[in-house]
């Protein structure tokens, strides 16, 4: 029951990404955590791009966290931040897909719901 809920999970955020509901980097944030608790679902390559993602943007105002940054700071880090979603955008597209392609292929019945 736990792995279906994770599986669905997973399915929505790479949904959110590719509808433009969720940003790169937020999206690579939540997918990490997932592909430790999925490892089947994610290739090799795409963990190792999520968690480098991750330690790039670790210091960051990423989603929630900007909320915790004093306004006379959060400005250049989210230049930065924007700078890092433009270059990794096409990529955080292709996990997405390929993630969403594995859960298809080894759980289809769940798409369909």
């Amino acid at each position: 029951m736990r792995r279906r809920r994770l599986e669905a999970k997973t399915r929505v955020i790479a949904r959110d990404y590719l509808s433009g509901a969720l940003g790169a980097a937020e999206t690579c944030e939540s997918l990490a955590k997932y592909s430790s608790w999925l490892p089947d679902r994610f290739s090799e390559e795409d963990k190792q791009f999520l968690n480098k993602v991750c330690s790039r943007i670790s210091a960051l105002p990423v989603g929630e966290r900007k909320d915790l940054w004093h306004p006379d700071f959060v400005g250049a880090r989210l230049q930065e931040l924007a700078r890092i979603e433009i270059a990794i955008r096409d990529d955080v597209r292709l996990v997405c897909d390929r993630v969403l392609t594995t859960m298809q292929k080894h759980s289809p019945i769940l798409e369909q719901g």
